[in-house]
């Protein structure tokens, strides 16, 4: 397993313009909670003619900022199959572009009512708390009012 410091200059050179495009066909952009992992299966399915896979998505469709943690193993991109697809959610600013109009790759921005977004993140920050005691334990009205000031953890 990498450690922190190597898992960090991986993401760094790979958020580098050129070799982010590439080695990365399609890249999947969305705040949390938005249906991203929803459009990487569908995604990923078109992609491989409605190919049917029990390997987790997360293997077939990597998170760009896991690379950082450690905990759920980032494969390199250029030794996955191509097409390759990868998942972010980094910010407009963050997000890796192309330096000029001769890339390939591809962006899909998943958007989403963020009413259904702060339920759904409230949901799944509630869960957390319960099984790995780092989420959200409060009351819907509270968590909502940090999600609509932008405060709190990942908002």
């Amino acid at each position: 397993m990498r450690t922190w410091t190597e898992n960090y200059k991986m993401i760094l050179m790979m958020t580098s313009t050129t070799y982010f495009m590439m080695v990365t066909k399609t890249l999947l952009i969305s705040s949390f909670s938005s249906g991203t992992t929803w459009v990487q299966e569908i995604v990923w399915q078109i992609y491989n003619e409605g190919a049917i896979s029990s390997e987790h998505i997360l293997k077939r469709v990597p998170f760009l900022e896991t690379a950082t943690h450690g905990k759920v193993p980032f494969p390199r991109p250029e030794t996955l199959p191509s097409p390759r697809l990868m998942k972010v959610h980094l910010s407009y600013k963050n997000t890796p572009k192309s330096a000029g109009n001769d890339t390939q790759c591809k962006y899909i921005y998943v958007a989403r009512n963020p009413k259904d977004v702060a339920v759904s993140y409230f949901h799944f920050m509630e869960a957390l708390s319960k099984n790995a005691g780092n989420g959200y334990n409060g009351p819907w009205e509270f968590f909502l009012k940090l999600f609509m000031e932008g405060n709190g953890k990942f908002v």
